[in-house]
């Protein structure tokens, strides 16, 4: 069984989703570790991500890089997204129904702690199954958002099913063997996947010929007293999101106007 729900247009237009079905997702949640959420985003913005994001890369494989390990070999590039109207508004960054979702698993105080993402260039080769945090750290969430339609044509993401409650964060193959088995999370433009960090994933190979882009943005429940200072740390239910987003990056020092990529650890 893959664990998804299918939004539907009178749910995205009213950015909210049932008690019932909340109550649903919180079980597959918990079962199976992600969540993939169909048509939960209107896709206006993300075409403009899309077109920003393919510029950008194009401009980057343009130039000489300084580095060429850390993703540029493998082909998966972390990448900084840009401070812009299209990313941080109640659609996409703070999209009601996601939020819903991620409050009632963390709790209330609910704020964007980081945000990234990353671009699966063409001609990559598999990334090794991992999580991204250690198991004993459940206190996150972890959306991403693909900038278009995605499948094993050009590299979408490999998930293990309920390896959220297994103690290892680098599996062999022997774990996956005695695991679930792997599936490929396969989506469209306007789909969002919820997961745990510490579930094992990896991205695949894209033998396109374009990149594949991803936002992401990690969820966790602070109350205001106790935020760092030198993280996002931003409340997805600010009124004005752009304004709120633009500030705190500014006062960071970190204000991208273009997607900024990055060495990924995976050398």
């Amino acid at each position: 069984m893959t664990s998804e729900i299918q939004i539907t247009p009178s749910e995205r237009e009213a950015q909210a989703i049932s008690p019932e079905r909340l109550s649903d997702v919180f079980k597959l949640m918990d079962e199976y570790g992600y969540l993939i959420l169909r048509g939960v985003i209107e896709t206006s913005h993300l075409n403009q991500l899309q077109f920003l994001y393919d510029d950008a890369w194009q401009a980057f494989k343009s130039a000489k890089s300084s580095w060429i390990a850390g993703g540029q070999i493998i082909g998966h590039l972390n990448v900084n997204p840009p401070v812009s109207k299209h990313f941080a508004n109640a659609h996409v960054l703070g999209n009601k129904i996601v939020c819903a979702i991620t409050s009632g698993i963390l709790g209330v105080d609910l704020c964007i702690s980081d945000v990234g993402g990353n671009t699966n260039q063409p001609g990559s080769i598999d990334q090794y199954l991992h999580s991204d945090v250690d198991y004993k750290e459940f206190k996150k969430l972890l959306v991403n958002i693909p900038l278009g339609d995605v499948d094993e044509e050009n590299g979408s993401i490999e998930i293990v099913p309920k390896s959220h409650k297994s103690n290892i964060q680098f599996p062999e193959p022997a774990d996956v063997a005695a695991s679930f088995g792997p599936i490929r999370v396969n989506s469209q433009m306007g789909d969002a996947l919820i997961r745990y960090p510490h579930v094992w994933h990896r991205g695949r190979a894209n033998p396109s010929i374009r990149p594949r882009h991803m936002l992401s943005a990690w969820h966790e429940a602070i109350p205001e007293e106790n935020r760092a200072i030198n993280k996002l740390m931003i409340d997805p239910t600010a009124p004005n999101l752009f304004t709120a987003y633009t500030a705190r990056f500014r006062e960071l020092g970190t204000l991208n106007t273009a997607p900024e990529f990055r060495p990924n650890y995976f050398s």
